[in-house]
């Protein structure tokens, strides 16, 4: 992969072929316990570690997903790749479409779709037009690297990361290299926790060789999933991270921070700053996308003189690769509110998303075949460029997956049953409170 600019300064990451970028890595576990991420009639009883872990490492979630699609694998189209999805024009292109005969209101939506190249068949195959009722987006927004804009980012003249292509600590990129992580979310305190542990392992045996090597963490607050870098409590390997605020600008290989203080020593940045929400299927040329586009390009702050043409590796035709929000929903943040035949799942951030998805599978069917056809309204909402629009913290994310069983005439203290799901049971609430507490003791971070 490799940072590029756009012509504001905007940085965007640059695929390979292929591109080799994944939100998983060797030693990532589960942030909450496995009970909570289960769906709502299929425990999670897939382990494989020793002694069986309440924070599973991410092949057992694997195995659990394939476990769970089984029921339903006949069907999954599979290596088929959606590549646009639009309205069907009416039959005079002078006429509006809510004026279009009947049959072309019933299939609203054309779809796209190819089989993409592989082993089995190198060569792909003809593209082929589904015509549907309505279209749920369940593609997901962890595949587009974010990397957020710093004034003169393109001046840094030394190697950029995006935690996306991290694997390991012993990767050859980071060895005897200052390393700045920015960003403390999960995936930037984990990258920051193995990369100083090995360290400290490295300083106790005398691997580090001659020359100083630090750890920066720079992020605005402490870490919110584990140890406080500066509790004085905290284990040995966190004395190997030095913690600093944001970066304000950089000049080649200097790099400023907010209060003021200069950087002279960084090897390398690696951004563990999340992804960006994307939806290449939908063309921004294309109706309805076309009058009431999903994204727009992230924010620039006070923007700052564009970089010299020189540093600007975008073709000017092309949209920016992603946003940090979307635009254009109702309220429960299901729908596209321009034409609801158009959902989403799992927009939210900070969530648990198995169970989510199910809650709001359940109420956008629940709509979408007419059992109940529940009122909607527009977010309110349609301007804030941030990624908080999104955030759905618990225990809000509880809170907000019984309004939508009360919108479809569920939830309550009924009992549960298929025809019928009752409230978030409290056991789900005191579990997530205490997620903190019981990872730190059984993983010890």
């Amino acid at each position: 992969m490799r940072v590029e600019f756009d012509r504001m300064g905007r940085p965007f990451v640059r695929p390979s072929a292929p591109m080799d970028c994944s939100p998983i890595y060797d030693g990532l576990r589960t942030n909450v316990p496995k009970h909570l991420m289960a769906f709502h009639d299929q425990p999670f009883n897939v382990s494989t570690a020793e002694p069986e872990s309440e924070f599973p490492p991410a092949g057992d979630v694997s195995r659990y997903l394939l476990q769970t699609a089984r029921r339903v694998e006949h069907r999954i189209r599979f290596n088929s790749l959606v590549t646009r999805v639009r309205h069907r024009p009416p039959p005079d292109p002078s006429q509006p479409l809510q004026n279009a005969p009947a049959t072309y209101k019933e299939r609203r939506w054309i779809v796209e779709v190819v089989e993409p190249p592989s082993s089995i068949n190198p060569h792909p195959q003809e593209f082929k037009s589904i015509s549907c009722d309505f279209v749920l987006a369940a593609s997901g927004h962890y595949s587009v690297p974010y990397v957020p804009f710093i004034p003169s980012l393109w001046t840094w003249p030394k190697e950029i990361i995006h935690s996306c292509v991290y694997t390991n600590p012993r990767a050859s990129i980071f060895h005897q290299k200052t390393v700045a992580v920015i960003g403390i979310g999960p995936s930037g305190y984990d990258i920051l926790r193995e990369l100083a542990m090995v360290r400290e392992a490295e300083a106790g045996g005398g691997g580090q060789g001659g020359r100083k090597i630090k750890l920066y963490s720079v992020a605005s607050h402490p870490a919110k999933l584990g140890w406080d870098f500066a509790d004085p409590e905290a284990p040995g390997w966190t004395k190997q991270i030095t913690s600093v605020p944001r970066f304000a600008r950089i000049e080649g290989h200097k790099i400023w921070l907010v209060d003021g203080r200069l950087l002279e020593d960084i090897d390398l940045l690696c951004f563990a700053t999340g992804y960006l929400y994307h939806f290449p299927f939908c063309w921004p040329l294309d109706q309805p996308w076309n009058t009431h586009p999903l994204t727009h390009p992230p924010p620039i702050p006070e923007p700052p003189p564009p970089p010299p043409p020189s540093f600007v590796q975008e073709p000017s035709n092309l949209p920016f690769p992603g946003a940090v929000r979307v635009h254009h929903l109702d309220q429960t943040q299901l729908f596209y509110y321009p034409d609801p035949s158009f959902g989403f799942l799992v927009l939210q951030t900070q969530v648990v998303p198995f169970p989510l998805a199910e809650y709001q599978a359940r109420a956008i069917a629940a709509r979408w075949s007419g059992r109940s056809p529940f009122a909607i309204v527009p977010m309110t909402d349609n301007e804030t460029e941030s990624k908080t629009v999104h955030g759905l913290s618990a225990p809000k994310e509880f809170e907000y997956e019984d309004e939508l069983l009360e919108r479809i005439g569920e939830g309550g203290e009924e009992g549960d049953n298929e025809s019928h799901w009752g409230r978030v049971p409290a056991w789900k609430y005191k579990a997530r409170e205490e997620t903190a507490a019981k990872r730190r003791l059984e993983l010890g971070y």
